[in-house]
Parts: structure tokens; sequence; C-alpha cells
């Protein structure tokens, strides 16, 4: 049933993990390109890491995406907390605010780009295995005489 409980957990459990790994991904991008550039804002405050607590805001993170899940809006929004910066500090402020900017959604389309790809290759291997299925059975098939008829053999 959709709106059971089991359904809901089932749903979370399947959603959480991939988008706190994206979220955290995301933001440690925008602090790692911030401080290459010379900001170093994201960095000393422990923000250029791979811990997602650094990045999980309680509300945008959990508490949001949670009641759009169990109001059944049909869609997920949420948000982690901002990765500080300092664009006073960077070599170049215009060329270096365009590449903090673009590190985050850089790093969604490089993990998305992975994901689909490691899809499509699944697919093509579970495809592969049950075309050998198939073959496999046509051919056993094919060595047994129909109920009735003498084996040629």
């Amino acid at each position: 049933m959709y709106g059971s409980l089991s359904h809901t957990i089932a749903t979370i459990s399947v959603l959480a993990l991939p988008i706190i790994i994206a979220i955290t991904i995301h933001e440690a991008s925008h602090g790692f390109v911030a401080w290459r550039c010379g900001d170093d804002t994201a960095y000393r405050m422990g923000r250029v890491t791979f811990n997602p607590l650094k990045h999980v805001d309680p509300f945008g993170t959990i508490v949001l995406p949670l009641l759009l899940l169990l109001a059944h809006t049909g869609f997920l929004f949420g948000y982690a907390k901002p990765v500080p910066i300092n664009p006073l500090r960077f070599h170049n402020y215009r060329r270096d605010l365009v590449f903090v900017a673009a590190a985050g959604p850089g790093s969604n389309l490089v993990l998305s780009t992975d994901a689909a790809a490691t899809l499509v290759e699944d697919c093509a291997a579970l495809a592969a295995q049950a075309g050998a299925e198939l073959d496999r059975r046509a051919r056993d098939a094919a060595a047994e005489p129909l109920p009735g008829q003498d084996s040629l053999l």
C-alpha cells in the first residue's frame, strides 16, 4: 500500500544515503575550490570535509524533506548549511567566484553521470544474463521431443 509506514521507511532508507552523500560532496566541493583559490575560511571552519554532520542543516536537510515525503507531495526539496567564503581573499575575484559557485553543481554532474553509467552497465549485464538464460531454455526445449512424438535421436 502506498501510504503505509513500511513503504515510507523503505523510501527513506533508499533515498537518505545517496542524498546525504551528494549534499556532503556538493558542499565540500565549494569549500575545497574556495581554499584552492586562496580563501581558507571554510577550511579553517572545518567545512572542507566529507563528514556529513558538518554540512547538515537540521531543518533543511532532515525536517523539510521528511515533511514533504510524509505529505506525499511528489517532490523533495532540501538544503544544507552554506559554505562560508570570503571572496576578498580569492586570487582572482571574478574568475574564482565563478569557480567556487560552479564547484557544487559540477560535483552533482559528476555524481549523476557516474550513477547513470553504473546503471546502464548493470542493465546491460542483466540483459546479457537474461539473454543467456533464454538461450539455454530454448536449447533445452528444442532438445526434448514434444509429447506424443518419438525422439529423433
